[in-house]
């Protein structure tokens, strides 16, 4: 199709000018949210996803006492720290704890963040799938299947929060993963679902967008909470850091002693969509 320069050019500033908007304190305000996963490998016992959010002016508060806070780590894995690998390699348990309870939960804390945990017991699921149905549903489509699940539990944790507060413009944030076709398509299905709602949704590394290191933090700690039971031990010292009243994170979950009802509808779903691979 052709475009004369009068077209071209305009179309330019439009874009511009909606960029210098966008930027402009309280003409447009956008409302970031953050999203990470953790145990998405097939063989995990528990899948999940969290959702942090919170305003420009709070991420950007956070953002530099964050940095500030990790230094010299460059990138915050919560799984490399707890056990003591990547950056964290040779360090003392000493070392360690010091970083994460005196130098980096305070920051959470400190900063209006709010967040999601959303989480299936997806070993349980998948245990109690093959021995009370005898399906045969190959591992990693039961993985895409909760991630799917999570994700979308943790996006409409947030819009629906959001959205009730009177919040138009939010920018959904994901961390690169191998899953990103399956994250746009649940994103999809959601917009479908919420034609009046507008967002954004876009993939990111935890280097340009340090605020995805805050999601790994709640995702790392919430699956761990997971393992056992969700119900059967006093929430981690690590949640209680980041949110001591217990007020500003909420968590959507099935976990093992929640699963069973789960299973004859899933597998009924699951034998009539994929016929005789679930024999």
């Amino acid at each position: 199709m052709h475009h004369d320069s009068a077209e071209v050019s305009g179309a330019i500033v439009a874009e511009m000018s909606d960029t210098f908007l966008a930027h402009r304190e309280g003409v447009i305000v956008v409302i970031e949210v953050y999203l990470d996963e953790s145990g998405i490998h097939h063989d995990s016992e528990i899948t999940s996803v969290s959702a942090v959010w919170a305003t420009k002016e709070v991420w950007t508060n956070w953002t530099l006492e964050w940095l500030k806070a990790k230094a010299p780590v460059r990138i915050h894995h919560s799984a490399d720290c707890h056990n003591f690998n990547g950056e964290f390699k040779g360090w003392s348990k000493d070392h360690r704890d010091d970083y994460v309870v005196n130098r980096i939960l305070p920051v959470i804390r400190d900063n209006f963040i709010e967040g999601h945990f959303a989480a299936v017991a997806s070993g349980e699921f998948t245990k109690q799938l093959k021995d009370r149905h005898q399906l045969a549903i190959p591992p990693a489509w039961i993985a895409e299947g909760h991630y799917s699940i999570c994700l979308s539990w943790a996006i409409r944790a947030a819009w629906d929060l959001l959205a009730a507060r009177g919040e138009k413009n939010i920018a959904f944030v994901h961390e690169n993963n191998d899953f990103g076709s399956i994250a746009l398509k649940t994103f999809g299905w959601l917009e479908e679902k919420y034609p009046d709602r507008s967002a954004t949704f876009a993939f990111g590394s935890k280097m340009r967008y340090p605020p995805l290191q805050c999601a790994d933090v709640l995702a790392f700690e919430g699956n761990r909470q997971m393992r056992g039971g969700f119900y059967n031990k006093p929430r981690r010292k690590p949640l209680e850091a980041i949110d001591p009243v217990g007020n500003r994170f909420g968590y959507l979950k099935y976990d093992k002693s929640e699963i069973g009802p789960m299973i004859d509808f899933s597998a009924e779903f699951l034998t009539r969509a994929y016929g005789e691979l679930a024999q």
